[in-house]
């Protein structure tokens, strides 16, 4: 199974579900960074939060949050990136 991370930076503007509809055969997760600490009711899961940017926005997000440290994981753990 390919394993797709998506890394979403610029929110809270309308947001199409489309971009992170799954193919079969794909294991997906989205990563929040900068501005898309702020997105709510995503259609994927998992979604993370990177919780520097969270922090720096003063924002509680409804996703579990993560560290750099755990984003890098994940990059290198993922079969593709796709940064939107």
């Amino acid at each position: 199974m390919r394993r797709v991370l998506y890394i979403l930076k610029k929110g809270p503007a309308e947001f199409s579900p489309g971009l992170l509809a799954p193919s079969s055969g794909e294991k997906s997760a989205v990563v929040l960074v900068q501005d898309a600490v702020l997105l709510k009711d995503l259609p994927l899961s998992p979604v993370y939060a990177l919780a520097d940017d969270a922090t720096s926005r003063q924002v509680s997000s409804p996703y579990p949050h993560i560290s750099y440290q755990d984003m890098l994981r994940m990059i290198m753990e993922s079969d593709t990136v796709v940064a939107l």
